[in-house]
């Protein structure tokens, strides 16, 4: 499974979104629209959405909104790294794998 590490600048911490690098958009839908986010080992994922126009690279950014920034700040400090698994074009996985 493809995957990166994302440092939390103050505003993804804060925030609740963040940006994929040109070494990982590939595995990033093209098209904007909704898009899953898995907590940890969460089984159902909380709602979000990628946007290819937030960034004039057309890199995309996840939007997590207020429950991703409420993980983050629960369980990171602003300039740690967290795991970020590509699940699917449309899923992802922040801060780990499931438990087998």
């Amino acid at each position: 499974m493809p995957s990166f590490r994302l440092r939390l600048e103050d505003t993804y911490w804060s925030r609740g979104f963040f940006n994929v690098g040109v070494e990982s958009e590939r595995y990033v839908t093209m098209t904007e629209g909704p898009f899953d986010v898995y907590l940890e080992d969460a089984a159902v994922p909380i709602a979000g959405r990628v946007s290819r126009s937030a960034n004039r690279n057309a890199t995309p950014r996840i939007y997590g909104n207020k429950p991703l920034a409420d993980f983050f700040q629960t369980k990171y400090k602003p300039g740690d790294s967290v795991q970020i698994d590509f699940i699917s074009p449309t899923a992802i996985r922040v801060g780990g794998r499931p438990r087998s």
